[in-house]
């Protein structure tokens, strides 16, 4: 499963996708105060409502707009949710064509 995040100003649009099949979409809210952990454990607890476990997630891209969440959501999918499972998250670059931090 791929696991495509777009990380907005109000809310995080999250999508995973098998094959070409997209399998749920979910937001969370785009918190600036959030740390890493916190940001992990929302994370797995959305995969897990969408009945999808880490070790299915075979790749993801992160697109951000808003840099102040960028760093803790990347520190989050790549040292806790997808840290065992040899995933290197992609980010693209933002509007201002600055990369997203990858």
């Amino acid at each position: 499963m791929l696991l495509a995040i777009d990380i907005g100003n109000t809310n995080i649009a999250l999508g995973g996708f098998s094959d070409s099949e997209l399998c749920f979409v979910a937001r969370i809210s785009t918190d600036a105060s959030k740390t890493a952990d916190e940001y992990a454990s929302v994370l797995l607890n959305t995969l897990s409502l969408y009945k999808t476990s880490p070790e299915s997630v075979t790749g993801a891209i992160v697109s951000c707009h808003v840099v102040f969440a960028q760093g803790n959501l990347i520190i989050a999918l790549d040292n806790r949710v997808l840290l065992h499972h040899n995933v290197c998250p992609q980010a693209t670059s933002n509007k201002h064509g600055q990369n997203a931090g990858y």
